[in-house]
């Protein structure tokens, strides 16, 4: 948490110092935590978890820093963004990456409970653009918006497409105990194509095709629970899925 937080503050500060233009920040849709579905920006933010809290802090400095010191910005609530060049080493946070590095060690993907959680896995390139959008336009700054995927898909069923991405359709998945965590996670997204624009919302099985790809071209690595500052081993994040 403090990583996301002290890290953010850092940037503000001297994003005021330098006079940019605008502030992008790439929040998350864990600010919600147990929230309705589809998410909605005019939902209150109830966060679940540490890493939501801190994603919710930093979207609050900003509006004072916006309304104290005149420096504009805009927050992009994702969810459960994958792609090529992503970070597969952590552990405990993005199941896509999780479940491609456990594959390449010859290891048993970890599904908790039974894989009927319901999320909208994100292509990264598919969302990219709405930064550079979001930063030409001003009726953009000061609002938060979800951007993401609106796919819909359970963790197993994801599981199954990531072993046929692999081409090792019968490797074994390993159900892990049932723990508490929101149960479906997907987002509304209206809002950012009504303001932004609309953009590409690659087919999973095309995304994690390319991601799998990539993975294979890199190899296996071995997981590290220090590899970002945003890990708290005492407090493992709910999100990754």
């Amino acid at each position: 948490m403090s990583g996301n937080v002290l890290g953010s503050i850092n940037l503000i500060n001297a994003s005021l110092a330098a006079k940019v233009r605008f502030f992008g920040f790439a929040s998350s849709v864990a600010v919600y935590g147990h929230g309705h579905v589809p998410m909605r920006e005019d939902e209150r933010p109830v966060p679940a978890d540490s890493y939501g809290n801190a994603k919710l802090a930093v979207e609050r400095e900003l509006a004072v820093t916006m309304q104290l010191q005149g420096l504009p910005y805009f927050a992009l609530r994702m969810h459960n963004v994958y792609g090529e060049r992503q970070n597969m080493g952590d552990p405990y946070r993005n199941a896509v990456a999780i479940f491609l590095n456990q594959i390449m060690r010859g290891e048993p993907i970890s599904v908790y409970g039974d894989g009927s959680q319901i999320h909208a896995f994100t292509y990264a390139p598919d969302i990219v653009g709405t930064f550079l959008t979001a930063s030409d336009q001003p009726a953009a700054w000061g609002q938060v918006f979800n951007v993401g995927s609106s796919q819909t898909t359970t963790v197993l069923d994801m599981a199954h497409t990531v072993r046929t991405a692999m081409g090792v359709p019968d490797h074994p998945i390993m159900h892990l105990a049932t723990r508490d965590e929101v149960h479906a996670a997907y987002t509304d997204n209206s809002l950012a194509r009504k303001t932004l624009g609309d953009w590409v919302d690659t087919p999973l099985a095309e995304g994690l095709q390319r991601t799998a790809t990539w993975a294979r071209e890199h190899g296996p690595v071995e997981p590290a629970t220090s590899l970002s500052i945003e890990n708290d081993t005492a407090d493992k994040p709910e999100w990754f899925t």
